[in-house]
């Protein structure tokens, strides 16, 4: 009995032992990382270009979509793949 004990005390300090050797440690600081100067960035202060003085409305906006979409509606044609194929028919090609 007296064994089974010991031995679960060392399997324990071992098991501990192994934990603490195989934790991964922070990587040192070099003095030369730590010293470089920090550059300093320069912020283009510059404006929106755009048209000055034009407001942007909902209406205005929601004109423009519309007649882009169904211009582009209208060139798209439908194509039909055979069954578990990625190629394209020959009627297919020509569209």
């Amino acid at each position: 009995m007296r064994k089974v004990v010991v031995l679960q005390w060392i399997a324990m300090v071992a098991l501990c032992s192994l934990l603490v050797v195989g934790c991964a440690k922070k990587p040192a600081v070099s003095e030369s990382a730590a010293q470089q100067p920090v550059q300093e960035t320069q912020v283009a202060s510059e404006q929106p270009s755009g048209v000055a003085g034009q407001q942007v409305t909902e209406s205005s906006v929601q004109d423009q979509v519309p007649a882009d979409l169904e211009a582009v509606a209208r060139q798209l044609q439908r194509i039909h793949f055979d069954f578990d194929q990625f190629t394209l028919s020959p009627e297919a090609r020509d569209i």
